[in-house]
């Protein structure tokens, strides 16, 4: 197994996994480590990284032309060790390309990139998915950092708040055994305020399928600090955590889990983006640490 890359700025600290070119770790230097450190009683990762689906195939697969692969939740990248192809005190590029096992659950050729940068007090993340081969490349894609919460110690989880840069309503969609359910239930939001309570998820993830947001601050009266999370070409989004645990999972996603009644191939997924031969997607995420919000 690949050893760990740990990246430094002057204010962070980053550790990167080689097994699925996961974020385990992100440390400020004055507030300690905002990302959820995984704990198998709740969820055992950290910021796993969704390709080549996201969310769950309808019977755990995926159909090309008139054959069927499985395809584990979230696919299979969180899964496989990535090997690192450049490394700098405060950047890395690890990589991930189509094996003999990888083609047991999707029979492509894909080259997969994730770059991670620090700078001051942000981190970001692209991730490029290329296509070598000869046809279209169907493909998803997202990220599932999970951060403490509460942000402090001192402070209920209710106190918290997510923050919409762009929206003053959300339609939430719920799944069904990790399936979305048709139809979408309205949350209206005031100056794009949406106050956090354990209670949002009892039903479970909440999906937002066309938010027009492109920042969400995670933030709370008298925290000593902010999570501001970026995203772009990354039209979805999911929010999530389990009663009781100590995260939330703030998620940027390209495409998300099959509706329960969906039949068809893997091209005619939600979401999913088709490369062309020789051509590349982007996607990417910022992760900063707001100072006194």
């Amino acid at each position: 197994m690949a050893p760990d890359v740990h990246l430094i700025s002057d204010k962070l600290t980053a550790r990167v996994s080689g097994f699925g070119a996961e974020l385990v770790g992100l440390t400020h230097r004055d507030y300690g480590q905002v990302l959820w450190q995984g704990d198998a009683r709740w969820w055992e990762r950290s910021s796993p990284v969704l390709f080549p689906v996201v969310g769950r195939c309808t019977g755990d697969r995926i159909r090309v032309g008139t054959a069927t692969y499985p395809m584990p939740l979230h696919g299979f990248a969180h899964s496989m060790e990535f090997s690192v192809v450049e490394r700098a005190p405060d950047r890395c590029v690890l990589h991930l390309q189509d094996t003999p096992a990888t083609r047991q659950h999707y029979p492509f050729a894909f080259e997969l990139d994730l770059a991670y940068h620090l700078d001051g007090e942000s981190l970001n993340v692209e991730a490029t998915i290329r296509n070598p081969g000869g046809s279209a490349l169907p493909a998803s894609f997202g990220f599932h950092p999970g951060f403490r919460w509460p942000l402090a110690p001192d402070l209920a989880k209710e106190a918290h708040v997510l923050v919409f840069d762009a929206d003053d309503r959300l339609d939430v969609s719920r799944a069904r055994y990790g399936l979305i359910l048709p139809g979408s239930s309205p949350v209206q939001l005031r100056d794009g305020v949406l106050p956090l309570s354990e209670r949002l998820f009892e039903q479970g993830a909440m999906v937002l399928t066309s938010p027009r947001s492109r920042t969400i601050r995670f933030t709370a009266p008298g925290a000593p600090f902010a999570i501001d999370v970026g995203f772009r070409n990354l039209p979805a989004l999911g929010l999530w955590m389990k009663p009781g645990a100590g995260f939330l999972c703030i998620e940027p996603w390209a495409g998300h889990a099959d509706p329960v009644d969906f039949d068809g191939g893997i091209f005619d997924k939600p979401g999913i983006v088709a490369i062309a031969p020789g051509a590349r997607a982007s996607f990417a995420i910022s992760i900063a640490i707001q100072s006194g919000k």
